[in-house]
């Protein structure tokens, strides 16, 4: 296992940081897409950019920041349609 040292300035990430948002904007973390490799192909970065750029913005890895995000909009929905079952969310 490697062990990544995180002492990124994080002006280096820029592109990430623009490339994530656009992604989140549009809603992306919606799609089925199961792996680092996917998620990082969709939004047009590099994987290990993708990973350490999250990883300093959140604190998380990409796969739990993707998770936050889908729970985050199921919230949203329940409130918003509050008959609609669970399962549907």
């Amino acid at each position: 296992m490697r062990r990544i040292i995180y002492h990124h300035d994080l002006r280096q990430y820029d592109y990430v940081g623009q490339a994530v948002g656009a992604w989140v904007g549009n809603k992306g973390y919606l799609k089925d897409l199961p792996t680092i490799e996917a998620i990082s192909s969709d939004i047009g970065v590099v994987r290990d950019h993708l990973s350490v750029y999250i990883r300093l913005v959140t604190g998380m890895s990409v796969l739990s920041w993707r998770k936050t995000l889908r729970i985050e909009e199921a919230k949203v929905l329940l409130v918003k349609y509050p008959l609609l079952p669970v399962s549907t969310v």
